[in-house]
């Protein structure tokens, strides 16, 4: 009895989780409100602006980070696994188009038009609200008499 109970349980209880996500952890989110928002352009003018930006952030502030297209950011990449770490090391975001990054403590969100928004971690919504079919992501292993050997990684889109 007990193994139809839950078998029962089962069949009422995913329909309503899923309405339920859908309602409230819906992956495009709507604009934050009124929200102040600044220019990547700006900010680099003055570097003293990063620091007091981040301080907002951790006091419970969010902003809105328009980027244009060509503009760049650092990108500060490691990763440490049990088995192998990739160094960290400085690299740039460079922007083929303008994006609208939101920023709050604890979330990263990304826009191309401030007013639908994905979380950075949500691929599907992101290739939703930047029209995106597949990302890849590809792995390999070379070598060559300049290099040697090497991995070599790729992510893209198509």
């Amino acid at each position: 009895m007990s193994i139809r109970l839950v078998r029962k349980m089962r069949s009422v209880f995913w329909p309503a989780a899923a309405v339920l996500m859908f309602v409230q952890c819906s992956p495009l989110r709507t604009a934050p409100g009124p929200v102040q928002t600044m220019k990547l352009s700006e900010l680099s003018a003055e570097p003293g602006k990063y620091e007091k930006l981040i301080d907002e952030i951790e006091h419970g502030n969010h902003f809105i980070l328009r980027v244009g297209p060509g503009e760049a950011l650092p990108l500060r990449a490691a990763m440490t696994l049990p088995f192998v770490r990739l160094e960290a090391g400085n690299n740039k975001l460079v922007f083929s188009r303008e994006v609208y990054i939101y920023l709050a403590k604890g979330v990263l969100r990304l826009s191309p038009d401030a007013q639908q928004w994905a979380d950075i971690q949500d691929t599907d919504a992101m290739k939703e609200i930047f029209g995106v079919d597949t990302f890849n992501l590809l792995l390999g292993f070379g070598a060559n008499q300049a290099d040697g050997a090497f991995f070599s990684f790729s992510l893209g889109s198509e």
